[in-house]
């Protein structure tokens, strides 16, 4: 026998109804549902407060119609940081006079000159900086290659934060570089898009 989880009256373990009180038996009972409703909730109620908070907003001019599109120059405001894209420039070859690379046969390198500042008053850190793709008119992101990246640093200098945190109020430079097949670059519209939401037009 075992007591039903309800009225507390022994009944038939192998019942899935109560002869006495009528009610089910197994599952979760009515007062542990509300509060994982209002768990369920409290958890969309905040994504979609912190998705407001994080709906960027431009403070230069640019047009566009149902998808807002920026523009090289632009600086685009975050919750917590301000980026601008300075420039983006196509190479054969990055690096300085002892350490450069060049892209494999076929290939170019899209560099990447950015700069982003801490708007909030808390420090950001270094693995929550902004997340930046160059996307193809298809769709697919382009991640950045981390060795030419590196080369390229050698000649621009950025002073982005490695391992530090980032204060408020700090402006730091950056560089990315991305290996594109050159044929495709030269053909067709090229994006960066900033945290997987804001697109900047490149060509």
């Amino acid at each position: 026998m075992k007591k039903c989880k309800y009225c507390q009256n022994e009944i038939d373990p192998k019942l899935k109804v109560c002869p006495i009180c009528k009610r089910k038996q197994g599952g979760f009972p009515t007062w542990a549902k509300i509060l994982i409703g209002i768990f369920i909730a409290i958890i969309v109620l905040s994504a979609i407060g912190n998705a407001d908070d994080e709906t960027p907003s431009k403070t230069s001019s640019s047009k566009g119609d149902t998808e807002q599109i920026y523009n090289i120059g632009d600086t685009i405001a975050f919750k917590n940081y301000e980026v601008t894209i300075d420039a983006v420039t196509t190479q054969s070859e990055v690096g300085g006079e002892y350490f450069k690379t060049t892209p494999s046969d076929g290939g170019i390198f899209v560099c990447v000159d950015l700069k982003y500042k801490n708007t909030s008053d808390q420090p950001i850190s270094s693995f929550s900086t902004p997340t930046i793709r160059l996307v193809d008119s298809n769709g697919t992101k382009y991640s950045e290659d981390i060795e030419a990246s590196s080369y390229y640093a050698t000649e621009k200098d950025p002073d982005r934060k490695i391992l530090s945190d980032l204060n408020p109020g700090i402006t730091v430079s950056d560089n990315e570089v991305y290996e594109i097949s050159k044929d495709a670059y030269e053909t067709g519209e090229w994006y960066l898009v900033i945290d997987g939401r804001v697109k900047i037009k490149v060509k």
